[in-house]
């Protein structure tokens, strides 16, 4: 927030703070052996397609590059043994939208020099996630990632395939549990954990 008057600046969090902070320390008391984040971690409102009526955030996109590296860094240093992987999603998208509507010569640009997969202008590029261990999986609201073997398990003297447990940020979305229903039609075949829709359901 910056006062027109005195050019003074403050910097508020749009997201949960307190929340993220307990994730962190659940991860730290657990340890687990994976870490999902399902996407929308960079909101981009200051490039978003919906007109701003405010400068509130003007400025931000470096701070919210930088606050996201550091969750991932305590995460990090808290599991270090853990895979923690993060999936794309729509918000994510809205960068990539960006460069490509306003800078596409700069699209796929790397530096020299430079062993990373990621272009420059990209959101896991920015973020530094390589540096410490974060999995990114691309492929905008599509991208999945498919946790456990295939197996069978016997129910009553009878084998049953045991379903894979499917981690995303989707497409559904509906209040009052109308995503998880459609979570459930289009996807069957597996248990799922999805991002989206901003709100919790389940069934």
């Amino acid at each position: 927030i910056i006062d027109g008057r005195t050019g003074e600046q403050e910097i508020v969090p749009i997201h949960d703070t307190s929340a993220i902070r307990a994730a962190q320390m659940v991860a730290a008391d657990l340890r687990p052996d994976f870490i999902f984040n399902l996407g929308d971690t960079a909101d981009y409102s200051s490039i978003s397609r919906w007109p701003a009526n405010s400068d509130h955030f003007f400025k931000t996109i470096g701070l919210t590059h930088q606050a996201i590296h550091d969750i991932y860094a305590q995460f990090r240093a808290d599991n270090p043994q853990a895979r923690i992987i993060e999936l794309d999603s729509n918000h994510n998208e809205r960068f990539k939208k960006f460069v490509l509507q306003n800078f596409p010569q700069a699209y796929d640009l790397y530096r020299p020099n430079d062993d990373s997969e990621y272009p420059v202008l990209s959101y896991p590029y920015l973020t530094n996630l390589a540096s410490i261990g974060v999995e990114w999986v691309s492929g905008g609201q599509e991208a999945e990632f498919l946790y456990g073997d295939k197996y069978y398990e016997e129910i009553n003297g009878r084998m049953y395939p045991k379903p894979l447990l499917r981690f995303a940020h989707g497409t559904e979305t509906g209040q009052n549990g109308l995503a998880v229903q459609k979570i459930a039609k289009n996807h069957p075949e597996t248990h799922n954990a999805q991002g989206h829709a901003h709100t919790s359901q389940y069934m």
